[in-house]
């Protein structure tokens, strides 16, 4: 039985899952050239795997100089 303080959630009470205020994951400082990949997103009709996105991905400055 349920407290009276007790609280149900329903699966579309986001307030339940997003206790921290975010809605979305941390970045991941990843960047990516984005007009491109939609272009190739709608050209191939399905999202980009993992390596397809790495193609549009944007090296920083910084990263670039290290190496």
């Amino acid at each position: 039985m349920l407290s009276a303080n007790e609280k149900k959630y329903s699966a579309h009470d986001i307030s339940y899952y997003a206790t921290d205020g975010r809605l979305t994951a941390e970045p991941d400082g990843k960047r990516y050239r984005w007009n491109e990949m939609i272009g190739k997103y709608r050209e191939l009709g399905r999202t980009l795997t993992e390596d397809e996105a790495d193609a549009y991905r944007v090296q920083s400055f910084a990263n670039a100089n290290a190496k």
